[in-house]
């Protein structure tokens, strides 16, 4: 049976359940002993609470295109087929990928890097865009620069709004869609022409998630504007990865050189000329797009050092989330307030000398 609103549904009857996390969780629905419940999208962390309540005897069967877990939450998985070979059937999409230069500074602050409305216009202009925004002050902010061409969803709109939003970036009628945390999963829009990241993760699952709203087949040509700098954290999206239950998970598997062309900042698949601008560089090249378990390349005339970036500990993440809402509130303050990148630098900063005292 399909567990649902707007569907009827008979608990006491045996079988198989198919539900969603949201569902289970707002009609507090309890299973009867020994049922069979099908979950999509089974990485979602409020997923694994909503187990526990279960009873013990209920078999659970997950799905998801990224499997990161709690650990224990489940007691095996099997692997599909890997992007690429999804990509060789037809099944996904590919898509052209432009990435800015890497700024230490600004990853570990978790600051947008470059002008998102100036990249947009460079890279992307008249494709129909979906931005992934961090909140709501931030995205309003950015739909602003498109007076008239640009709109905001978020949590607050009810479903016709966003159903009747999104028909008017599919017409044309709108250039930008603004989001915030509405369709990182589960959402099919095949049409979409351009994703632009502006809303910096430290999950991998979630990067991945967002870029795959590009991967469905369908539309004309496809852009991924990342300027959140997870690339450059978690590695390109569509690359083949290992899954491990008790092992390191998601680490790419090992793949050809990924190189940011150093004049249009395509990402081109090797150190020759861009495919996309025929650039041929000189000198000094950007290293590969790396991340833990993938090769760091090197660049051919002058070496550039590179570290293998920590992992952060959910202890670090939530301080860091303390500084950067303290500078904000701070910032509010100020006669001339500070710019965004400056403000994420400041905790950045007080996150460094938080790090050498504890």
């Amino acid at each position: 049976q399909t567990v649902m609103a707007g569907h009827a549904y008979d608990l006491s009857r045996p079988g198989v359940r198919v539900a969603s996390i949201d569902t289970l969780i707002e009609r507090g629905i309890q299973l009867e002993h020994n049922a069979v419940c099908v979950i999509d999208e089974c990485h979602m962390e409020k997923l694994a609470p909503v187990m526990e309540t279960q009873p013990a005897t209920v078999t659970w069967h997950g799905l998801t295109g990224t499997p990161v877990f709690k650990r224990g939450t489940w007691t095996s998985m099997e692997c599909g087929p890997q992007p690429s070979a999804l990509v060789a059937m037809g099944a996904l999409s590919e898509h052209e990928s432009v990435v800015p230069e890497e700024d230490t500074a600004a990853l570990e602050a978790g600051a947008i890097i470059g002008n998102p409305v100036e990249w947009w216009h460079r890279h992307a202009a008249g494709l129909r865009t979906l931005a992934f925004c961090r909140n709501k002050r931030e995205a309003r902010a950015h739909a602003a620069h498109f007076p008239g061409r640009a709109a905001v969803l978020t949590c607050d709109d009810p479903d016709h709004v966003r159903t009747a939003t999104l028909a008017r970036l599919e017409a044309r009628e709108l250039d930008v869609v603004c989001n915030v945390g509405l369709y990182q999963e589960g959402t099919d829009i095949p049409w979409l022409e351009c994703l632009h990241d502006l809303a910096p993760t430290n999950s991998v699952a979630a990067h991945i998630q967002r870029s795959a709203r590009l991967w469905r087949v369908g539309g004309s040509a496809k852009m991924h504007l990342d300027q959140a700098g997870n690339f450059w954290r978690h590695g390109p999206p569509q690359v083949d990865r290992t899954w491990s239950l008790t092992g390191p998970n998601g680490v790419p598997v090992r793949v050809a050189g990924l190189f940011p062309c150093t004049a249009c900042r395509y990402l081109r698949g090797g150190p020759g000329p861009c495919a996309r601008c025929g650039t041929t560089p000189e000198g000094r090249d950007v290293a590969q797009l790396t991340a833990p378990g993938m090769d760091v390349v090197l660049a051919a005339s002058e070496q550039i050092a590179f570290e293998e970036k920590r992992r952060v500990t959910l202890r670090e993440r939530m301080q860091l989330k303390r500084f950067q809402a303290q500078e904000w509130a701070a910032n509010e303050k100020r006669a001339e307030p500070l710019s965004e990148t400056d403000v994420y630098r400041a905790a950045a900063k007080r996150m460094a000398e938080w790090r050498q005292v504890s």
